[in-house]
């Protein structure tokens, strides 16, 4: 899928994995704001999404944010029930908004099973619930293996200079970057941070 996006020419069609990443990475790029799921989400009308997103505010005793975003998740699929991706992201919009975090965190999209989205009702809220305790399972390691991969990156900034020039900081941390992967051997040997699929910049 990350290749079906960074290897394609700009004006390329990426085919459909590579559409699913482009607006994953877009949404989970951007702070929260009331403007950012349209931002995000391609072809689908801001009007529409508004519609959508309305069904988290309605006011029902009891609920939980884990409801609310169940409820959006519904509400898109039953509407637009080949409209998986967009019904995940804002799914996740919302719990990361009730949450009071300021970016998307997937736990949904990365947690349900594959037939869990074609329920409804109490057995897709329940499937909902078994995806937020699974889903932050599984980001706990990956926010500790990042960190660790954050390290490693902060210790080869020093050698960051090539007889070419340097390569900006802020390129080291596009998508694809972290880890040894992205540390290659630049001109005179000094090793330069170039992940796949990034674009270095000369200084």
């Amino acid at each position: 899928m990350r290749d079906a996006a960074h290897l394609t020419r700009a004006g390329d069609d990426p085919g459909p994995a590579g559409v699913i990443l482009r607006q994953w990475a877009r949404a989970v790029a951007q702070p929260i704001s009331a403007a950012h799921p349209s931002q995000a989400l391609e072809g689908v009308a801001p009007e529409r999404i508004a519609v959508w997103l309305d069904t988290a505010g309605l006011d029902t005793a009891g609920e939980t944010q884990v409801d609310r975003a169940a409820r959006v998740l519904e509400a898109v699929l039953m509407d637009a029930p080949r409209g998986e991706v967009a019904a995940l992201i804002l799914a996740d919009a919302v719990l990361a908004r009730a949450l009071g975090w300021g970016h998307i965190r997937p736990l949904l999209a990365v947690a349900l099973r594959p037939r869990d989205p074609r329920l409804r009702g109490d057995d897709l809220r329940l499937a909902c619930y078994r995806a937020v305790v699974a889903g932050a399972g599984q980001a706990m390691p990956m926010a500790d293996d990042l960190a660790r991969r954050a390290v490693r990156l902060q210790a080869v900034v020093p050698q960051l200079r090539a007889r070419g020039g340097q390569w900006i900081g802020a390129d080291a941390r596009c998508a694809g970057a972290g880890g040894p992967d992205g540390v290659h051997v630049g001109p005179g040997g000094a090793a330069v941070v170039r992940p796949a699929g990034c674009r270095g910049r000369a200084a």
